[in-house]
């Protein structure tokens, strides 16, 4: 983990985004091909839906009539497949105005996918459409208000944090500032407090508790 600029972090959504879209975007090309290569070859059937019929019936195997559709009207594989999953009844009641709706509407969905993979400015508006729309789904007012006011001035002793503590001073002169927690009494046959730690032929003179926001005054006779 590391730590990032607001300018860094919109940029790594942006390029997510761009990919989401760049991957679904050519799934669903994809789709609406092969379904525009489906109705093209509905289209085909409707306009010779008689003989399609006839050709399917007297057909001995679903292979044979596959191959006859294929050679007879010019369709590929996957259109007489299309054709032969069809019931012969349904087959024969196929609307006309509904395969030539769809065809369109999957026609003109290719030209808008290919116009998008091919321009990454189409992309970057598409994601600012879709964050404003989640922006209307989702959004709710701020809940933290903002607002403005004076300056406090800061000081250096704001960093301190508050925290009891120990002051010595020793018979030699040395001051020393530790945890209070640090001194502790000694138990019975011992002398002083834990934590007086003092040099060589030296003592403990004066010991005071206070805090590291207070102020201490020495003065030296």
């Amino acid at each position: 983990p590391r730590v990032i600029s607001l300018k860094e972090a919109l940029q790594y959504y942006i390029d997510f985004r761009s990919e989401v879209i760049t991957r679904r975007s050519r799934f669903e090309l994809k789709e609406a091909k092969a379904r525009a290569h489906i109705l093209e070859g509905l289209q085909i059937a409707l306009d010779h839906i008689d003989r399609v019929i006839a050709t399917i019936r007297k057909s001995e195997t679903a292979e044979i009539a596959r191959q006859n559709l294929m050679a007879g009207f010019g369709l590929s594989q996957i259109q007489a497949q299309a054709i032969l999953d069809m019931q012969l009844r349904r087959l024969a009641n196929l609307e006309r105005r509904r395969i030539v709706d769809e065809y369109a509407e999957v026609v003109k969905k290719v030209a808008y996918l290919e116009d998008l993979l091919a321009n990454p400015r189409r992309i970057l508006f598409l994601i600012k459409e879709e964050v404003e729309e989640l922006k209307t789904k989702y959004g709710d007012p701020r809940r933290t208000q903002i607002s403005e006011e004076e300056v406090v001035e800061f000081r250096e002793e704001d960093l301190i944090p508050h925290q009891r503590v120990a002051v010595t001073l020793s018979d030699r002169g040395f001051i020393k500032r530790v945890p209070s927690r640090a001194y502790t009494p000694q138990h019975r046959g011992g002398k002083g407090i834990i934590g007086m730690v003092t040099r060589e032929e030296d003592a403990v003179r004066l010991m005071a508790v206070a805090d590291t926001h207070d102020n201490l005054l020495t003065y030296l006779g």
